[in-house]
């Protein structure tokens, strides 16, 4: 139980650090991309959905769904990275720590 309490800290210490740049990392936009045009297939018509973005990061999704109708609610353990999301808020997308 220890050493899994232990990754959690050493996890969210991590997005905490990185939160400000996290959607500049090469490694990131490689991966962001692939997964981009498989969730634009699965949504489809986004003005019809109201999506609950689970581990929402730095709202990169939540934005792009945001901008194609959808109504967004993300939630992230990072504040840093909350924060860093609300940066570019607008409309009606909700984001929150847990």
């Amino acid at each position: 139980m220890r050493t899994a309490d232990r990754r959690i800290v050493d996890t969210l210490t991590c997005y905490q650090e990185i939160a400000e740049g996290y959607d500049q990392l090469g490694e990131f936009k490689i991966v962001a991309r692939a997964e981009e045009k498989v969730l634009l297939s699965l949504v489809g018509d986004a003005k019809t959905h109201r999506i609950l973005d689970v581990g929402c990061g730095t709202g990169r999704y939540a934005k792009l769904l945001e901008d194609l109708g959808a109504h967004m609610v993300g939630v992230d353990i990072s504040e840093k990275m909350i924060h860093t999301a609300k940066k570019d808020q607008n409309r009606n997308r909700l984001l929150h720590r847990c």
